[in-house]
Formats: C-alpha cells, structure tokens, sequence
C-alpha cells in the first residue's frame, strides 16, 4: 500500500481557490489569463521602504556608497550600480565576482566557481551562457514585481491565523534571479530571517556545493528556455495555545486512518500526491544556500521555488508552519548529505493544475526540536511541543485531506528518537484524520517494527490519549535504555493485568 497514489477522483480541497484580501497578498493580477504568466499587480504600497515588506534591490529607498578620487563621498542609486554592473560582458569567475562586489559589501571568495569553472567540470560548460540569461532575468525585476512583496511574520501565540502570499512563477525566478547574484541590501534584523543571497554557497569549494550549483543552474536554465506560467501560494500557519488539541483528553482511535510503511521510495516521488513534510529548520531552508545537504535542503534543490521563502518568512515559532502550494519540481538526485549528486536535468513535474493555475503539490515545512540533550524530548512539555507542531503542519478545516507523506522528521542531525517522531506523527494524523504514508528510506526493520506497533496500537483499543499517557512516563525509564515500543507494550499489558486483577477482586 506505501507509496501508492491517491486514488480518489479528486483532490481534496487543501487550500482554497486564490482570491487577494487583507490576509492573502497577491502580487499579480485577479482574474488572470488561462494561458501565459499572469500579469503583475500593479500597486506601488511597499516598493519604498515600509517596515512590513522586503526591501527590494531597485527600491528609491536602496542607495550605494561612492569615494571620490579626492576623498569625498556621494550615493547613488543601487539598482543603477547593479544595472551598469550586470549589464557588461561576463566571461569568468573572476569577472563574475568583481560585477558582485561593485554592489554587494561584504561577501567573501568565490572559490566555488572560481575552482570548478576553471576546471571545465561537466555540466557546468555552459555556465556563462545561462549566467547571461540569469542577468536578463534579473534585471527585468522591476517590471515583474510592481507592489510590495509582505513578509510572512510571526504570528501572535494568542490568535489562530493563515497568512499568505502568492506569486507568478516568473515573479519568483526573477527574485530567485537577483538571490544568484547577491543584490538584495543586508537586512537590519537577519537574526529573524535566513539569508537570500547565494554568496555563502558560492564561497564553498566542495564536490556538494557543486552539485547545489548544477540544481540552480539547471533551474535558470529551464525557466529561461520556457517562461512558466503558473503560480505558488505560501502560507504561514499560526495556531493559539486555546486551539491546541488537549492530548490527553483526545478519544481519536488509530483504526480511524490508514498507516503505510515502505522501506523503499521516497516523499517526493512516491508521496508526490500527497502532503509532503519538510523536516524543516526554523529558518525555513536551513543550510541550502550554504553547507546544508540533509532532506530540507534536497527538498529546496529540487523545488527551487521554495527558496524563494527565505526572502520573506521570518523564523517560525512553536505554533507555527510553512505550507507551500504549487512549488514545482525541476532536478531529480541521488545519495544523501555529502554523497548528493544531481541527476536528469530533463526531468518534468506532471502534477495536474488546479483552478488557481497553481500545481498539486503541497509541501509543509514542520521544524522539530533541536535537541542538546536526548532525554530531553521524552519531557512532557516536548511531547506536547512536537505534537502541536505536527498538528499545525496537518491541519485542514476541510473534511476531506489528503494523506500526509513523512519520514523521519527531527531525527538525524536534529537528534531526534525516530520510534517515538513516528507516534507523535501518527497521533497528529489521528487527530487531524489524514492516512500517514510513511517512508523508512531503506531501514526495513524500522519498517516491521513500526507495523507491529501500529497493529498493537488497534488490537489494544489505543486511543490518542491513552498513547500520550504512555509516552509522557517513560522519561522516568528512559536511563534504564528501554525500547520505547517495548515500554509501552509492556505498560498496557500491566495496565491492563492490573485492572482485570481489581475487577476479580
């Protein structure tokens, strides 16, 4: 069953058809053209300095420090520096990092082009002929983006809301475009907001920063060759603490959903159909634009759409979730972390296009708890922390959901005990009552021991309640280094014992 389809003659309403209101910013015009890339809203609110939008490069607001030979100083206008820049031929890495640095302050080496493009590596031959279609693309900003693009703040702990933005997937190319070559000012708070500019990954001289760049470039190389035409919706998610479930009191039974393991696969091409979860980073992107490789940052090199989020989504807090619709897959890899390598630059997204002209895919990006301390996440308020997050990230007023497609969320470099960031998904899943198609990615015994456990969970009448009783005792066991399927097996069958010995009684 893992891994199959969805199967039903439609989708379930995830997200509503896209109409602009005070809570969902649309940056082209409604309604649009069944054919071609929608047209930019045209609305001058944000270009100029506003704190509650980004600061574009070609903003009135941008300006550059200039000497004079003989020691005095004059501005002038940033995007007139970055147009005269880009606009001369490019035809090294050492031309390429001189146009940057005219504009750009403080940004560190190129070794990364400076050591594979010197050395004609393949895939990157043609890199100054797409460097060339990048910089058109770029520059174009100003008349693709012609109101302000809002940021996706943090919401408040006290009130439920979705907010969200939506763009053309020309709009994003071409801010992705200027991302590439680093013109976005530096921002007053970047501890709130990850970084957008590409420097930090072009100053790595790694074989895996190379094949970060051979994602990108595949990237600009298609969406240059054919503009698309369809949009992307990013919505932040924020639920109050009052609208949280209350976990122990919650009756949902695991035999009201459908759990499939497969060892084999993956969330992107076996759960394409599905919600697919993000392991995510707070700051939403974690390390792709820098040393990062791990399955947040693959799943940004494929889509490349979703670093486009980074531009405008402040860190997420507790409450909160990214949920991404319409982002459309462009690369396809293989390996994993230092062994990730990109493969079939012709590889085609054939997800179907809903009404909003918005591809199928919904993606959600759900940050676990870094941990310093592994016990630490079988403490109570972290049970309840990593539950409310999944539950943010599953959440639907729809009655009918799509099944969510996860893994190991939180485990690997975060730290995280797989058994029990399987429990808290699938009571996540019970709740919001969305199937679980979860993938081991090779690991079967994970796989056999997870199906025990779900087959265990329904033969004992388990509910979600009476599973989060259980996982909230076992940090008191934790040192004694029980198996957290085991304990739980063992402490209902003594519940259990217990109650039939009181009753003979």
């Amino acid at each position: 069953m893992a891994g199959q389809e969805y199967t039903g003659n439609q989708y379930p309403q995830e997200c509503e058809p896209i109409a602009a209101s005070k809570f969902h910013k649309v940056l082209y015009e409604l309604p649009f053209k069944t054919r071609g890339p929608p047209k930019p809203f045209d609305g001058k609110n944000g270009i100029s300095r506003n704190n509650d939008f980004v600061l574009l490069p070609f903003s009135p607001d941008c300006s550059i420090k200039e000497n004079y030979q003989g020691g005095g100083v004059f501005k002038q206008q940033l995007w007139n520096v970055i147009h005269e820049s880009l606009s001369k031929p490019i035809k090294s890495s050492s031309d390429f990092e001189n146009a940057i640095r005219k504009y750009s302050n403080g940004i560190g080496n190129f070794a990364l082009l400076h050591n594979y493009l010197n050395k004609h590596t393949p895939g990157l031959e043609d890199f100054f002929d797409v460097l060339l279609r990048i910089k058109k693309l770029a520059l174009e900003l100003p008349n693709l983006i012609k109101t302000g693009v809002p940021f996706l703040r943090k919401g408040s702990p006290e009130q439920t809301l979705d907010f969200s933005i939506s763009l053309s997937q020309q709009q994003i190319s071409s801010l992705l475009a200027n991302a590439f070559l680093c013109t976005f000012p530096k921002r007053n708070f970047s501890d709130r907001y990850p970084d957008i500019n590409f420097n930090r990954l072009f100053e790595l001289d790694t074989p895996k920063a190379k094949e970060k760049l051979l994602c990108i470039l595949n990237y600009f190389r298609r969406v240059c060759s054919r503009t698309p035409d369809n949009v992307v919706t990013f919505t932040r998610r924020s639920i109050s603490k009052s609208d949280f479930p209350r976990w122990d009191c919650r009756e949902d039974a695991f035999s009201s959903i459908n759990i499939a393991v497969n060892h084999k696969g993956s969330i992107e091409d076996n759960g394409k159909k599905f919600l697919r979860v993000d392991f995510a980073n707070k700051y939403v992107g974690g390390g792709v634009l820098s040393r990062g490789c791990l399955q947040e940052e693959i799943q940004f090199l494929i889509h490349p759409e979703l670093i486009i989020s980074r531009l405008f989504t402040e860190c997420l807090q507790d409450n909160e979730a990214l949920i991404v619709y319409g982002a459309e897959r462009f690369n396809c890899y293989e390996g994993y972390g230092d062994s990730f390598k990109f493969i079939n630059k012709h590889f085609q997204d054939d997800l179907e296009i809903d009404s909003s002209k918005r591809r199928k895919s919904f993606i959600v990006a759900i940050d676990a708890i870094e941990l310093s301390d592994f016990a630490q996440q079988y403490e109570k308020q972290s049970i309840i922390r990593e539950l409310n997050k999944a539950y943010v990230g599953f959440y639907n007023k729809s009655s009918r959901v799509l099944p969510v497609a996860s893994g190991n969320w939180g485990c690997g470099a975060f730290g995280g005990d797989a058994d029990l960031k399987v429990l808290l998904q699938l009571m996540a899943c019970a709740v919001t009552k969305r199937s679980l198609f979860f993938f081991t990615f090779g690991n079967n015994p994970q796989k056999k021991g997870i199906d025990s456990m779900h087959k265990f969970l329904i033969e004992s009448n388990i509910n979600v309640g009476l599973l989060f009783k259980y996982l909230t005792q076992f940090s008191q066991y934790y040192e004694k280094r029980n198996n957290l399927f085991e304990f739980i097996k063992g402490l209902h069958y003594q519940q259990v014992f217990s109650v039939s010995i009181t009753i003979k009684l």
